[in-house]
C-alpha cells in the first residue's frame, strides 16, 4: 500500500484521492483500507470514500484522516433501525452483533440515538449480546426479547439466524431488524427468517468537482496551487501537501443538489453525510416459496 502511494500516486501530484468500492463485502478484517485512508491523511491528501465495509470505523477514522465518508454511518443505519420500532411501538428490544469490524461502535450509536430521543419515545434495551458461539443466543432465549437488532456480515448472520430458528427466537412471534452489511446482495439464504427487515442506504455524489472549483475561484487561493509536489522520499518536494487541510474544507463544505426529491449531499464536520436516503426491505415469500426483498 505504501509503495503505491509513493510511486503511483504521489508522482501524478493527485490533489485528492477517491476511494470508491463497486461492492458491498463486509467482514471482519478492514486493516488495510484503514491503513490506506491513514497513511493519505499524514501525506495531507483528502480522500473522498465509498467503502460501505469500512463503516464501523468512520468515527475513529474522521479523527485522524482528511476523509469525507460517502457510504452511510452506523447512526444512519440505527436511525432507520430504530424509526422502525417506533412506528410499531416495539420499545423493548436487544442488540446482537458478531465480531464484524466496528460493532462496538453499533452498540455506542444505538445507546445514543436513544438518548436523543428519550423525550420522544423510551426504548429500553434488554440485552447487548455479542456472538462468538451458537450457545450465546441462549441470554435471548432466557429473556423478554421478541425484537433484536443484529449488525454482522452475511455469512455470520447465516449461522447466527440459523441457531436462532434452531433455539425457536425467529418466526411469528419476533422480529429481526438487521443492517447493510447483512443483506450484501438480494440473493436470500434460507436461514433468513421471513419478515426480517433491512436499512439499504443509496446516494450518490459530486464532490470533487465542486470543492475544486469553489477553491479555484476563491480569490484568496490565487497564490496556491493544487499541485501536490510531495513524495515519500523528501528530496523531491515536502512529505506533507500543507494546503490539503485547506482544500479539505472546501470539499467538505460543498453541497450538491440531490435527485428530485431526495435532500442534498452535505457533510457533518466529522466528514459523513448529513442525510441519506433509506430504504426499509422487508423478507416476504415469493413464487415458488422463494423468499424475496420486498421495499
Amino acid at each position: 500500500i505504501l509503495k503505491s502511494l509513493c510511486n503511483e500516486f504521489l508522482p501524478m501530484n493527485v490533489s485528492a484521492i477517491l476511494y470508491l468500492m463497486n461492492y458491498e463485502k463486509y467482514g471482519r478484517s478492514t486493516a488495510s483500507a484503514q491503513y490506506f485512508l491513514q497513511l493519505a491523511g499524514y501525506l495531507g491528501i483528502p480522500v473522498i470514500a465509498w467503502n460501505a465495509d469500512n463503516s464501523g470505523l468512520e468515527r475513529r477514522a474522521s479523527q485522524s484522516n482528511l476523509q469525507l465518508q460517502l457510504a452511510p454511518s452506523l447512526e444512519h443505519q440505527t436511525a432507520a433501525m430504530l424509526s422502525i420500532l417506533e412506528r410499531y411501538k416495539w420499545h423493548q428490544f436487544s442488540v446482537v452483533t458478531s465480531q464484524i469490524a466496528g460493532h462496538d461502535d453499533f452498540v455506542q450509536a444505538v445507546r445514543e440515538r436513544i438518548s436523543d430521543m428519550q423525550d420522544t419515545f423510551k426504548f429500553t434495551i434488554l440485552s447487548a449480546i455479542l456472538v462468538t458461539d451458537p450457545r450465546d443466543l441462549l441470554e435471548l432465549v432466557n429473556s423478554e426479547s421478541r425484537v433484536m437488532l443484529l449488525y454482522s456480515t452475511r455469512e455470520e448472520a447465516i449461522s447466527i439466524l440459523g441457531a436462532a430458528h434452531d433455539y425457536k427466537i425467529t418466526g411469528e412471534n419476533y422480529v429481526w431488524v438487521v443492517t447493510q452489511s447483512v443483506i450484501e446482495n438480494l440473493q436470500t439464504p434460507s436461514q433468513f427468517p421471513i419478515g426480517m427487515l433491512v436499512s439499504e442506504i443509496t446516494t450518490a455524489v459530486k464532490v470533487y468537482a465542486y470543492g475544486a472549483e469553489d477553491f479555484l475561484n476563491n480569490p484568496a487561493n490565487k497564490h496556491l496551487s493544487l499541485n501536490t509536489q510531495i513524495s515519500c522520499e523528501g528530496s523531491y518536494g515536502e512529505s506533507r501537501w500543507d494546503t490539503g487541510d485547506l482544500f479539505f474544507k472546501y470539499l467538505k463544505n460543498v453541497s450538491v443538489e440531490g435527485d428530485q426529491g431526495k435532500p442534498n449531499v452535505e457533510f457533518t464536520q466529522d466528514g459523513v453525510l448529513k442525510a441519506a436516503e433509506l430504504k426499509i426491505m422487508n423478507l416476504r415469500p415469493g413464487l415458488s416459496k422463494q423468499l424475496v426483498w420486498e421495499e
